[in-house]
C-alpha cells in the first residue's frame, strides 16, 4: 500500500511538473491582426481611418494596418501582391467588443455604411448587442457588446 501511494505521488508529481513546463513554453504574444484583402487600398482606408475612425499605424506600399484595440489590428492588403488572394466570396468576420455598441451605430449611421440588418439589435435575454454591416469589399465587421461581463 505504501509503495502505491509513492508510485502515484511521484506520478502526479510529474504530471504537474509536465503540465508547467508546457505553460512555461508558450512565448508572449503582443497583438494580432486580422488580414483582409482589397482590389481598391484607398477605398478600405477611408473606411477604417474615416468612417470608423481607427489610428493607421502602419502605412506600407501593399499594407495598412489599423489600430482597433490595445491588441487587436485591421490589416488591409492590396490583393494582387499579398499572400492571399482576395475570393468573392468573404469567409472573415472582423468582430469588435465594445461598451458603446449605441455609440458606435450612430457613428456609423451617419456615414451612410452598408448594414446587412437594418438596426441595432436587441438582446437582452441573450449575451450581447450587436449591429453588422459590411466594408467596401464585402467583409462582414460587426460591433457588439457584452450583456454583464466579459467572459475574457
Amino acid at each position: 500500500m505504501k509503495n502505491t501511494l509513492l508510485l502515484l505521488t511521484m506520478l502526479f508529481s510529474t504530471a504537474i511538473a509536465s503540465i508547467q513546463a508546457d505553460e512555461q513554453a508558450t512565448p508572449q504574444t503582443n497583438s494580432a491582426v486580422t488580414f483582409i484583402y482589397y482590389k481598391d487600398m484607398d477605398e478600405g482606408e477611408h473606411f477604417y481611418g474615416n468612417v470608423l475612425g481607427f489610428k493607421k499605424e502602419f502605412d506600407g506600399d501593399w499594407v495598412r494596418i489599423f489600430r482597433i484595440a490595445n491588441g487587436g489590428r485591421v490589416g488591409l492588403v492590396d490583393e494582387t501582391k499579398g499572400y492571399l488572394k482576395g475570393a468573392t466570396d468573404k469567409p472573415v468576420m472582423i468582430s469588435i467588443d465594445t461598451s458603446d455598441v449605441k455609440g458606435w451605430y450612430e457613428r456609423i449611421q451617419k456615414h451612410g455604411a452598408q448594414y446587412i440588418e437594418k438596426g441595432l439589435k436587441d438582446h437582452s435575454d441573450g449575451f450581447a448587442n450587436s449591429f453588422m454591416m459590411r466594408d467596401p469589399a464585402g467583409y462582414v465587421v460587426e460591433f457588439f457588446q457584452w450583456n454583464g461581463d466579459a467572459p475574457y
